[in-house]
């Protein structure tokens, strides 16, 4: 679809260009997902950039729209990629309070894109009261379904724990539950060893320490997940 857009956008009157809009936007329900989700995000977008990135609706839209169904997570990541640091600042406190609404709940692709997002807004993003907890658990959980997402989480938490203050001792919510849950097994700590760079030290301790105490039954399985 998008590339059907692309390809014979030029030859559309103006009349034809609003119908198309007014259609695409129609289009998005929220019983939408998978693929359908993907490829009408990615239509909406091949347009947007087709008008040189002159839509106010579709602005107002992927910023105001509640709930936000997956085809409004969708064009929102797809929408921040197209915008610049002046958007961004003028526009912060909505951004801000979509990726809040979002960022627990959205897919992992989703969750990645808003991590990477937050990286690049700078560290008054946490002033939103919550906001870090929420990242952290859309973090556990990306590296818990999608493991191989983990590298692109990199480089913006760097920017995040670079440029933010105070927040590299902080301990997120869904961490101290995690970490509280072994007792008697290590496995569900598996996925923080990818997040180990940016762990307080107490959250490190007490993951190197739980698989420590099974590091013996772990080593008889062939399947320790550490060696220490």
């Amino acid at each position: 679809l998008w590339s059907a857009i692309d390809a014979n956008f030029a030859k559309l009157n103006p009349k034809q260009v609003e119908e198309l809009k007014t259609g695409l936007i129609n289009l998005v329900t929220p019983g939408l997902d998978g693929k359908s989700v993907d490829a009408l995000a990615d239509a909406i977008i091949s347009l947007y950039r087709r008008l040189n990135n002159k839509w106010p609706e579709l602005v107002d839209f992927v910023l105001k729209t509640k709930p936000k169904a997956p085809i409004v997570a969708a064009l929102f990541v797809r929408f921040m990629a197209t915008t610049n640091s002046a958007f961004q600042k003028q526009n912060f406190g909505n951004i801000v309070a979509v990726i809040d609404e979002l960022i627990e709940n959205a897919s992992v692709q989703v969750q990645t894109a808003l991590v990477v997002l937050i990286g690049g807004l700078g560290e008054r993003v946490f002033e939103k009261e919550g906001l870090f907890d929420k990242m952290w658990t859309a973090l556990i959980n990306v590296v818990t379904v999608d493991p191989s997402r983990a590298a692109k989480l990199y480089v913006p938490l760097d920017m995040i724990y670079g440029s933010s203050a105070g927040i590299a001792d902080l301990v997120p919510q869904k961490l101290n539950l995690l970490l509280c849950s072994i007792e008697k097994d290590w496995k569900p700590a598996l996925p923080l060893l990818k997040l180990i760079p940016y762990l307080p030290v107490g959250p490190i301790r007490d993951l190197l320490s739980s698989c420590g105490d099974w590091s013996a039954q772990g080593r008889a399985l062939g399947s320790c997940p550490v060696h220490l």
